[in-house]
């Protein structure tokens, strides 16, 4: 599995999950090519040309699954403000969960509560 990780989370997060979801790009970083500012749409297409499944906590990604269908999947993470530990636990908590989602050809997007 591979995971673009959205501006909005910390690249910080990365290393704390400790492979649980397999691949996690930032966004940002010097593999994507990408700079800001980077648009809703382009993420999309990024992430649907290179074969990534979103995980962010922006919920216009949620609006881009149901107008465009899947791929990419979306995992939306539900949550405030947190520290990135603890964001990374609820993640690792909700591996299972997020791994039968992505391998489902049901849903679009998965919803994950802090």
């Amino acid at each position: 599995m591979k995971f673009l990780l959205d501006e909005n989370i910390s690249r910080r997060i990365i290393p704390l999950l400790n492979d649980s979801l397999g691949e996690i790009t930032y966004l940002l970083s010097p593999k994507t090519g990408l700079v800001p500012p980077v648009s809703d749409h382009l993420v999309w297409k990024y992430a649907k040309e290179n074969g990534y499944h979103i995980l962010t906590r922006d919920e216009d990604f949620i609006k881009l699954s149901l107008l465009f269908g899947s791929p990419p999947k979306v995992v939306f993470l539900n949550t405030g403000n947190l520290t990135n530990q603890y964001l990374a636990d609820i993640i690792r908590k909700n591996v299972d969960q997020i791994k039968e989602f992505i391998s489902s050809e049901s849903f679009g997007f998965l919803v994950v509560q802090g």
